[in-house]
């Protein structure tokens, strides 16, 4: 991917009315992607970019809508369709200018070999990864194997192969934008070059944020199934993963494309619940909030330009002449960045470890008496979702903190028992100062409570007792120990360049592997060492 590709892009792009700012540049960068860079100071609201929605492509504007349409197709696999009929056409494809900008693959450990695999060891990938596969395979047989027998003359057979799916749900999973109610899932032209960089999602309130996972997307439109143009987009603009959109640091890995929304309240605000939800939230110390490294560069955000729809591509802060100008896909931990896009971060401030909970409660259990025990599981059960598997994990964050929903469910398990035989609701295991309490209900707060940071400063040694040895097997899990050494001599091979692209991909696996297992282990033993601090208190989110 050099210079001469760039330009074609930006010759097809000027053809379909889109454009850039005269002080934005589109670079080629040493791992066969793209970047953007600024080349003179950029004030913050600046327009960069402008995107006419006729240059998305989506299942609304490619040659097989029609097609889409009438077989009710939509969502992830209907755009995957969409890609690969544009692929087949090749130069002949109204996109081709765009699609032939794409690489050969994303390389993500969907198409890691299984000794490279081998390094996520102990990570939380390789059970996703199986499960994927296993969908992958299900959306191809269901949905795009009959789409080709009743349209061989706009699928062929013989390309579509389930190899080929795979690649072009790898681009979709990685670029694609949920932009409105009309388009749904979009592959946005220009919007999917930025790189990512960690950053606070955190705009002013011209702009709103929801994070929404491409992963809950699969089947077809208007089916019945989790994959329709209303579950993709529920307002005017709605995606996959992604920074902020107004209706408005050092990476390991390929960090190709990316995939956001557009506009859109975050789910769930305000949202009354029978019993008390506990949310991830921001949980961060407060320099890291404040931190300038981790602000916002750039939002998109939907405008009418004499009377067409377009996107358009702003600076969220000002931009520094020289700097590479990224975007943030979400407030993601190392983990959902290498599952995703197939890169990591250094010193990633949104890692985190997952503790498996059967896991804890087994540690936990040797901690109390077996009749007390089963009284907290059930007290847990009955005030709270805490201990399904499918609701909020328990985590390790940097630091040595753990997450709200550990530290809850630690307290619970491991209070004196005649404390615990005084409480008549979850409310009752977290003391708040009368003023909080008093707060919470002129807010109209209570019973939709966020518990982060409820509890005292640090954890009790009952709780750490009970923690420690849950810690101590997660660290034994991983197939090497990683160092920054390693992952130093990688990172400066990738720089350097010059690989074939077998050792190429090879080296990019091994650095991506280290970086995330270096950042898990890190967090680990920094729990180990410390007291396992509890959340912030000040960090709460209603």
């Amino acid at each position: 991917m050099g210079q001469q590709d760039v330009d074609l892009f930006k010759t097809w792009l000027t053809r379909k009315a889109g454009s850039l700012h005269k002080d934005v540049e589109i670079r080629p960068t040493c791992d066969r992607g793209w970047c953007i860079y600024a080349l003179a100071a950029i004030p913050e609201s600046t327009v960069l970019s402008t995107i006419p929605k006729s240059a998305l492509l989506s299942v609304r504007n490619g040659a097989l809508a029609d097609v889409l349409e009438q077989e009710k197709i939509g969502g992830g696999p209907g755009l995957i369709a969409a890609m690969l009929h544009e692929q087949q056409k090749g130069d002949k494809s109204e996109w081709w200018g765009y699609l032939q900008s794409f690489p050969e693959r994303v390389y993500v450990p969907a198409f890691w070999s299984p000794e490279q695999l081998m390094g996520l060891q102990g990570t939380s990938l390789p059970d996703r990864l199986a499960a994927d596969r296993v969908n992958l395979q299900d959306d191809f047989d269901s949905i795009i194997r009959p789409l080709c027998a009743a349209h061989p003359d706009l699928l062929d057979p013989a390309e579509t192969t389930f190899e080929a799916f795979c690649r072009a749900a790898t681009f979709v999973s990685s670029r694609a934008f949920g932009v409105d109610d009309y388009h749904g899932m979009s592959l946005v032209p220009v919007a999917d070059i930025f790189n990512h960089k960690a950053a606070v999602v955190e705009l002013s309130s011209d702009y709103a944020i929801e994070p929404v996972c491409f992963g809950d997307e699969s089947g077809s439109q208007n089916d019945g199934s989790s994959t329709s143009d209303e579950d993709a987009a529920s307002n005017d603009t709605q995606g996959q993963s992604e920074p902020g959109s107004k209706e408005r640091s050092q990476s390991t890995g390929s960090n190709e494309g990316e995939s956001t929304d557009l506009d859109s309240q975050p789910e769930g605000v305000c949202r009354p619940r029978k019993r008390p939800r506990i949310t991830r939230s921001t949980l961060l110390k407060p320099n890291q909030q404040t931190d300038p490294a981790l602000r916002l560069e750039m939002a998109i955000c939907g405008n009418e330009v004499d009377g067409e729809e377009v996107l358009e591509i702003v600076a969220a802060s000002e931009l520094m002449a020289g700097q590479e100008i990224h975007n943030t896909y979400g407030e993601y931990g190392n983990s959902e960045l290498v599952y995703k896009y197939g890169f990591a971060l250094r010193d990633n401030p949104f890692d985190s470890v997952s503790i498996d909970k059967q896991l804890l409660l087994e540690t936990a259990k040797s901690h109390t008496q077996p009749d007390a025990f089963d009284a907290k599981c059930s007290f847990l059960n009955e005030f709270s979702e805490l201990l399904e598997e499918e609701e909020e994990p328990f985590e390790v964050l940097p630091g040595g903190i753990i997450n709200a929903p550990l530290a809850v469910t630690l307290r619970v398990l491991t209070a004196a028992n005649d404390d615990f035989r005084s409480w008549t609701s979850l409310e009752d295991a977290l003391p708040t100062t009368s003023a909080e309490q008093e707060a919470s209900k002129e807010e109209g707060q209570v019973g939709n409570l966020d518990l982060a940071g409820r509890g005292p400063e640090g954890a009790t040694p009952a709780m750490r007792d009970a923690l420690q040895p849950a810690l101590k097997q997660c660290l034994g899990r991983y197939s090497f120990r990683a160092t920054a050494d390693e992952l130093q001599m990688l990172e400066r091979k990738l720089h350097e360049g010059g690989m074939a692209h077998k050792e190429l991909e090879t080296c990019l696996a091994q650095a991506v592997a280290v970086a995330l297992v270096l950042g898990e282990q890190g967090i680990i033993k920094k729990a180990l060492e410390n007291a396992c601090m509890l959340p912030d208190r000040s960090m709460r989110t209603w």
